[in-house]
């Protein structure tokens, strides 16, 4: 879990060597950040998820 800001904005740091990235407010997608110290590239996601009756209706579509 990252550290959150009085504001709620999330901290995002290196997962190669910890260097602090960004402030990400993302609300559903995909970003990914390249570190300038090490080049290693760290991704962050966040997709909404389902509740049970929507889980139960797209398995069923899924299965037509």
């Amino acid at each position: 879990m990252t550290p959150e800001t009085e504001n709620g904005l999330s901290e995002v740091h290196c997962c190669g060597c910890g260097r602090f990235l960004a402030l990400s407010a993302i609300a559903v997608g995909t970003i990914q950040i390249k570190c300038p110290r090490c080049k290693e590239w760290t991704t962050i996601s966040s997709w909404p998820v389902d509740s049970p009756e929507e889980a139960a209706y797209n398995s069923n579509r899924k299965a037509e």
